[in-house]
C-alpha cells in the first residue's frame, strides 16, 4: 500500500506532499490538481516500469509539459513510502526530463534501515553487494532495466550455457534474483494476491 507521495515540479504540484490510506477520496473544485494528482502518480509508476517515451508519447506530451511553469528546474524529486505487511520502504529520486532517467535513486527498507537499491553518479548497488557502473541504457528508473536484465538472465542461465560463462552468469543471477525478490515483487499471504511495484 502506498503510505505516502511526495513530488516536486510536476505540473503545477510544488513541493507536494500528501499522506494516503486504504481508501482515499479525492474532492475538490475544477482546475486545483486532482488530475494532476493522479497523472503524478501514474508518472511515478511509469518511472518505475521504464517506458517513459511510450507513455508520454500516448498522451501526446512532451517532456517540457510535466514541468511545473512556476519552478526552472528541469529535474523532479519524487519520494513514495509504501507498506507491505509489517514493512514499510521508501523509494526516494531525482528525475531528470531531458534524459527521462532518474540521476539519483534510493531504496531502503524503513523497518530495518537497510539500503536495498541505490543510484548515485552513474552507479548502482543492491543490497550490500559492491557498486557497479551504470553501463545500460534505460529510460526512468535504473531498477526498471536491472529488473528486464534479471529476467533474462534467469531465462540465458537455464539453458545449458557453456562451463565458461556459468559462473559468472550465475552470480549476476544470484544478484539480480535478490533483486527481484526483496523489491520488486512479494506475495501478500493474508490476500493471496501478488503486490507489484
Amino acid at each position: 500500500m502506498i503510505r505516502e507521495l511526495y513530488i516536486n515540479n510536476f505540473k503545477s504540484l510544488l513541493n507536494f506532499r500528501v499522506e494516503l490510506s486504504k481508501f482515499v477520496c479525492i474532492i475538490g473544485m475544477n482546475g486545483t490538481g486532482k488530475s494532476t494528482l493522479l497523472q503524478a502518480i501514474d508518472f511515478i509508476t511509469q518511472i518505475f516500469k521504464g517506458d517513459l517515451k511510450t507513455w508520454l508519447q500516448a498522451r501526446e506530451w512532451q517532456s517540457q509539459d510535466l514541468l511545473s511553469d512556476r519552478a526552472s528546474p528541469s529535474h523532479k524529486i519524487f519520494e513514495v513510502k509504501l507498506q507491505f505487511e509489517s514493512t514499510r520502504y521508501a523509494c526516494y529520486g531525482e528525475f531528470n526530463l531531458n534524459k527521462l532517467t532518474c540521476t539519483k535513486e534510493k531504496i531502503i527498507n524503513e523497518t530495518s534501515g537497510d539500503i536495498l537499491f541505490e543510484v548515485v553518479n552513474r552507479s548502482y548497488r543492491i543490497g550490500n553487494h559492491a557498486r557497479k557502473s551504470i553501463e545500460f541504457k534505460y529510460q526512468g528508473s535504473a531498477l526498471s532495466a536491472l529488473f528486464s536484465r534479471s529476467h533474462a538472465l534467469a531465462w540465458e542461465c537455464s539453458r545449458d550455457a557453456p562451463a565458461s560463462r556459468s559462473s559468472s552468469l550465475k552470480e549476476r543471477r544470484d544478484e539480480n534474483s535478490y533483486l527481484t525478490s526483496t523489491l520488486v515483487r512479494r506475495k501478500c499471504e493474508k490476500t493471496r494476491k501478488s503486490v507489484y511495484f
